[in-house]
């Protein structure tokens, strides 16, 4: 191309980029671009996608309804749900109506055709993954916003799904340890049909990172049963147990006046953890105590189901250099709402809770651009659960943010 062309393109990919969440700034960006370059070649004949994305209407709802538990053993995650997505209704002072539907009370099918009886024009939820695949395959038109994963089926062109996702957590610690220069990693998740399938997904992500890697040599995944299980386990990936018996051997043959010291594997350089809180709390210091004194300390990561921090009144030394990823919300959160704000307003609530209302806060944030969405992969909000944005099943992606424990503090990486 000569320099006209090349500056045409140029010009159209960074109006786009800068206008991709209104198809109205969209549209008055392009007809001035054909203005400015009426000689392009493009000019009648633009990409298809900007054209569509360029009409698209974006959903504005005037009646909402929200399908959640609100009863039952999941009122309280339902609760946090709701109050996320009324704290966003608020801070925008709209005149749009907000319809609560308890789906334990009420049975998920029957809530969702209450909720379109009663005129909804758009519909966040249902929560649980039964009732996901139950609601899913009605026929409507109303565009919803699901609150978890659909499985084994394709979705319609108005159904999206939003969850907390821990499966693309993991998929996440392995981009994130390879961008990191990490070689061989190893995993530990718990012995149960999630675990397994977590560690699976971080073997396969990180297989797929490594296809130039000669040397590859996949993944070790370790699995524990439960709490009491722990630090056998970290003896066992580091074999330490093995060294310790040597010793014992040795000290029968010369004495116990030898002097000793337990060795541990070299060749680990990355422990990726799949733990809640409490047993983070565990296996980091049976980690820091397992390798030898000469040896250098092999880094732990964790998701965010290993980080509790916003319930803890103590100092966390005991976590130092333990590398987390969460939600943005956590790690960096903005002056006006915060978690402990929030906390405030309703002191009972978990932190576990609190993720659920950045899920709520950020589904009716995103409502006015999943239309734009779906025509431009490279559209992220940030959110308050994540860098988000929609891959081609309809999904939201979650990017979530790192941070690491330094002097008892966690602070942001990148």
């Amino acid at each position: 191309f000569d320099d006209y062309q090349t500056q045409g393109w140029q010009a159209l990919v960074m109006l786009t980029r800068s206008s991709m969440h209104s198809p109205q700034v969209l549209r008055q960006k392009l007809s001035q671009w054909t203005i400015d370059y009426q000689q392009h070649m493009a000019v009648n004949r633009l990409p298809v996608n900007l054209v569509a994305a360029a009409n698209v209407t974006p959903f504005t709802p005037q009646k909402i309804a929200v399908l959640v538990p609100l009863s039952g053993r999941y009122k309280r995650i339902g609760q946090a749900l709701q109050n996320g997505i009324l704290s966003n209704l608020m801070a925008h002072n709209t005149d749009q109506e907000l319809l609560s539907f308890d789906t334990q009370a009420l049975g998920a099918s029957n809530a969702y055709q209450m909720a379109i009886d009663a005129g909804a024009e758009f519909i966040i939820g249902p929560l649980l993954k039964s009732e996901v695949t139950e609601v899913s395959a009605i026929e409507s038109d109303v565009p919803t916003l699901y609150l978890n994963k659909l499985l084994d089926s394709e979705p319609n062109a108005t159904q999206f799904f939003f969850s907390l996702d821990k499966e693309s957590e993991a998929i996440q610690g392995s981009e994130f340890l390879f961008r990191h220069g990490k070689k061989q990693p190893i995993i530990v998740a718990p012995n149960n049909a999630q675990g397994h399938k977590i560690a699976k997904k971080f073997s396969d992500s990180w297989q797929l990172l490594n296809t130039e890697n000669t040397e590859f040599y996949g993944v070790e995944a370790f699995f524990y049963k439960n709490d009491k299980e722990l630090k056998k386990t970290i003896e066992q990936l580091l074999e330490t147990k093995n060294s310790q018996d040597r010793i014992n051997y040795m000290r029968l043959l010369v004495g116990h006046k030898m002097i000793s010291e337990t060795r541990s594997r070299r060749d680990i350089d990355a422990i990726y953890l799949v733990a809640n809180a409490k047993q983070t709390g565990m296996l980091v210091p049976s980690v820091r105590v397992s390798i030898s004194s000469f040896a250098e300390q092999i880094p732990v990561y964790v998701g965010s189901g290993g980080n509790d921090r916003l319930n803890y009144t103590n100092e966390l030394n005991h976590l130092e250099q333990l590398t987390i990823s969460d939600i943005p919300w956590f790690i960096e959160p903005p002056a006006q709402l915060s978690p402990l704000a929030v906390k405030k307003l309703w002191p009972s609530i978990k932190q576990s809770q609190l993720r659920l209302f950045a899920i709520g806060h950020d589904a009716y944030g995103l409502i006015s651009m999943l239309a734009q969405m779906k025509f431009f992969p490279k559209f992220e909000h940030d959110g308050l659960s994540g860098q988000l944005s929609l891959d081609q099943q309809g999904a939201i992606y979650r990017k979530l943010s790192w941070a690491r424990y330094s002097n008892g503090k966690l602070r942001q990486i990148r």
